[in-house]
């Protein structure tokens, strides 16, 4: 969600300019919050690439929780 309000800042900028539509002024982020987003979207990315590879469903996700062991007898 947050990487979709970074693309669409400018979009989003251009709504918040137009007076007469003064209820969306509340609702769109600041040129700080803007930066808050880009930075937290920095720090979540590691768990956001994390959550993909243990999402996958076309291979074993357990190898990447618990390496395999081989015992040699």
């Amino acid at each position: 969600m947050f990487l979709s309000i970074v693309a669409n800042e400018a979009p989003l900028k251009a709504m918040n300019l137009d007076p007469e539509n003064t209820a969306i002024h509340n609702y769109v982020p600041t040129t700080q919050e803007f930066e808050f987003i880009k930075e937290l979207c920095k720090l979540l990315k590691p768990l956001k690439d994390l959550t993909k590879i243990l999402s996958g469903t076309n291979y074993m996700t357990i190898n990447h929780l618990y390496p395999a062991v081989y015992i040699i007898l």
